[in-house]
């Protein structure tokens, strides 16, 4: 993203930077929820996801950023949001 940004201070109509941006800031939410199933996540859901189709992957994903967290080790609830 960082070099997104630099790109467009020299060259505000950069296409292709402006893509850039917009892939990472549309993906961002569902980036995060991986990064927190894969750190956080209890082992069965990693293992899930790990080596679920894409349809497993978007369930679980999808999962987390509804339901605002997921269950970790010992029944704890990791509340997870913006």
């Amino acid at each position: 993203m960082d070099e997104a940004h630099a790109k467009l201070r020299a060259n505000p109509s950069d296409e292709e930077a402006w893509d850039i941006l917009h892939w990472c800031h549309k993906s961002e939410r569902e980036v995060l929820a991986v990064i927190t199933l894969l750190n956080e996540g209890p082992v069965v859901a990693r293992r899930l996801w790990l080596e679920g189709d894409e349809d497993i992957r978007r369930s679980i994903i999808g999962s987390i950023i509804e339901g605002g967290g997921l269950v970790v080790a010992r029944g704890k609830f990791l509340e997870w949001g913006e």
